[in-house]
């Protein structure tokens, strides 16, 4: 009951949690995409369900881990850029996908790594006020997506 309260508690840190999650984020870079990819659904259930500070938490090391594996690496860095908006940091939320705008930097990726992206950027751009740039990507994603299917 007391460590049910503690998770709700704004600040408190649950030191055996603190230590499972450090044990798992040295432990991962040796991981596999699997088990990325598995630790990368998980957070994206903490960000559905707004923990937003937990999420940013858990993908700094995962991010590290993921350099291996482009596609991982975009979708984690569009999950880190929705939980900085969540938390109305919207120009470090665009900083945290900028980098795929141009499709040269998204061409290694899979379709869906690369959708995520261009959504998110164009999500971004409008956060930040960048609304006639944000309309565009957005509507290029659109039109990429019908054609492609």
């Amino acid at each position: 009951m007391i460590k049910d309260k503690q998770k709700t508690e704004p600040g408190v840190v649950d030191l055996a949690d603190a230590r499972v999650r450090l044990q798992r984020a040295r432990s991962r870079s040796g991981a596999s995409r699997e088990e990325l990819a598995a630790e990368l659904e998980e957070v994206r259930s903490l960000l559905d369900h707004g923990l937003s500070t937990e999420v940013k938490t858990r993908l700094t090391p995962l991010i590290s881990a993921a350099r291996q594996f482009p596609s991982l690496l975009a979708q984690a860095r569009c999950v880190l850029s929705a939980a900085l908006e969540m938390q109305g940091r919207y120009r470090e939320s665009l900083e945290a996908v900028q980098m795929y705008e141009l499709p040269e930097a998204r061409a290694k990726l899979d379709e869906e790594a690369t959708a995520c992206l261009r959504v998110q950027i164009g999500l971004a751009y409008n956060y930040t006020g960048d609304h006639p740039k944000a309309i565009a990507l957005l509507n290029a994603a659109l039109r990429e997506a019908t054609e492609h299917g």
